[in-house]
């Protein structure tokens, strides 16, 4: 009648030493990041012409698709 003894699975507790870290010195408030508002005209400027015209297509493609479809339903 033996009977298999049970494998103790817990491991030992981790002991880790305190480091000797300085405490952090307090560091100032960063400044405020400041704020640029653009128009979308201003936005558009900006853009290449070939990004402007690629946009204008893509624009005037999903326009055509949508009026088409009322038009079917």
């Amino acid at each position: 009648m033996n009977q298999p003894k049970a494998h103790n699975s817990a491991l030992p507790p981790l002991r880790q030493l305190p480091l000797p870290f300085p405490d952090p010195e307090p560091m100032p408030a960063p400044f405020p990041i400041p704020v640029v508002f653009l128009s979308p005209q201003q936005i558009w400027a900006t853009l290449p012409l070939a990004m402007q015209m690629g946009v204008r297509t893509t624009l005037r493609r999903v326009f055509q698709e949508v009026l088409n479809d009322r038009s079917c339903s």
